[in-house]
């Protein structure tokens, strides 16, 4: 007998919940001011931020270079932000998450960078205020497609906090570097636990 939890129906309903709106269109490159190239799109259930809303986030270039999010909910209007960094021309990927204090992250990678955004609270009407959290430089080896954003539980002195964390590959391997307050740096894994503790 195969047993179906209900985890994998939930995730199942989200991604054809994806697949259909990715279908049914977002931002066309079309709509975009002459010059303006759509670099990814991606359609998050982002936790923390009324779990319902789908927000659809879609990574821009401008000719300059200077790259924008397009961000909207459904029955909002489309909003867009200058993330304060340029990217050169080529394959560019972004990977968002949120936390429990409602801010959203955005690891914005090409090849040899990770730019990492906090892009505050996506559901609060109004202009977003990003601010670039660090720059990560990699060397040949690295995969800029497999960035992702995500938030650890890290063990700082006797207790956890919740952080913003980057997972990639370089070599081969997964690394994960996590917020300390000022940078991303690596951490390691307690299995038993289930705890992250920075290196």
């Amino acid at each position: 007998m195969v047993r179906i939890s209900r985890s994998s129906v939930v995730a199942a309903l989200a991604v054809g919940l994806v697949l259909a709106l990715f279908f049914a269109g977002g931002t066309p490159s079309s709509a975009l001011p002459l010059g303006q190239r759509v670099l990814h799109r991606d359609y998050a259930l982002l936790p923390y931020i009324e779990q319902d809303n789908l927000f659809a986030l879609t990574l821009v270039r401008k000719l300059s270079g200077a790259m924008l999010l397009v961000d909207s909910t459904d029955g909002t209007a489309q909003r867009t932000t200058p993330l304060g960094f340029q990217y050169p021309t080529g394959s560019t990927w972004g990977s968002y998450t949120s936390s429990a204090d409602r801010h959203a992250y955005g690891a914005f990678s090409r090849t040899g960078t990770i730019r990492i955004v906090d892009l505050g609270d996506l559901s609060v009407p109004g202009p977003l205020a990003p601010a670039v959290l660090d720059s990560i430089e990699l060397g040949a080896g690295f995969n800029p497609a497999s960035t992702r954003m995500g938030i650890i539980a890290v063990l700082i002195g006797l207790v956890t906090e919740q952080v913003p964390a980057v997972f990639f590959v370089e070599d081969g391997q997964t690394v994960v570097l996590a917020f300390d307050g000022t940078e991303f740096r690596p951490v390691g894994l307690m299995e038993d636990d289930g705890i992250w503790f920075f290196l």
